[in-house]
C-alpha cells in the first residue's frame, strides 16, 4: 500500500514475514525499486513497526517514509522492498562460492586464491572453516582472507601450490 502524506513526503508499507519479526525495527535499511522508475534505486529506512500480525497471511506490516522532493513517485506506484535484515550483534560475514570449496579427505575444506606477482597468477591453498550457507555462497568463519580475494571456481581440484593460472572469466558471485 503507497499513500500520500504531503507531496514531498510518501509512505509505503509492507507486509514483512512473522520469521523476520525480531530481526525488523525502525531504522533498519531498505532498497526500493519502483516499476515506473526502474533504472533508479532509492534507499530508505524503515519509519513504523506494526506489530499487528495477520493470521492469514502470517505477516506484519511496516512503514516507510519516502523522500519524494523531484516529484517522481505518485501514490498508487507498484515497488518492490528489499529490507537489510541481520540478526542482533550480527557481524559482517566473508562468503565464499560453493563451488571454490575444496573438501580433503581428511576432513579439511580449503579455498585456492588467486596472487598476482610481477603480473604472473599463481594459486595458493588456503585452509577454511566454513558456517552458514546462503544461496550459493558458504560463510567463512577463522579465514586469514579477505574481501575482494579471487578463488578459483573450476578446475580447482587438480591444483597445485604456486601454479600458474590464467584467469579465464571473473564470475560474479550468486549471493
Amino acid at each position: 500500500k503507497f499513500e500520500s502524506t504531503s507531496s514531498t513526503l510518501l509512505r509505503l508499507e509492507i507486509p514483512v514475514p512473522q520469521y523476520y519479526f525480531q530481526a525488523t525495527e525502525v531504522g533498519t535499511p531498505v532498497h526500493i525499486r519502483f516499476d515506473a522508475l526502474p533504472d533508479r534505486d532509492i534507499e530508505a529506512t524503515i519509519s513504523a513497526v506494526i506489530p499487528i500480525s495477520d493470521e492469514t497471511s502470517r505477516t506484519f506490516r511496516v512503514r516507510i517514509d519516502i523522500p519524494n522532493e523531484e516529484g517522481l513517485l505518485a501514490p498508487g506506484m507498484t515497488a518492490k522492498a528489499t529490507l537489510s535484515l541481520a540478526g542482533k550483534n550480527q557481524a559482517p560475514s566473508l562468503l565464499a562460492a560453493r563451488d571454490a570449496l575444496v573438501r580433503k579427505p581428511n576432513g579439511d575444506t580449503t579455498v585456492w586464491i588467486i596472487t598476482t606477482e610481477d603480473g604472473v597468477n599463481k594459486v595458493e591453498e588456503v585452509n577454511v572453516t566454513t558456517g552458514r550457507s546462503f544461496r550459493g555462497g558458504i560463510e567463512l568463519v577463522d579465514s586469514e582472507l579477505n574481501e575482494g580475494i579471487f578463488t578459483v571456481i573450476r578446475g580447482n581440484e587438480i591444483l597445485r601450490p604456486g601454479q600458474t593460472v590464467r584467469v579465464a572469466s571473473e564470475v560474479p558471485p550468486p549471493y
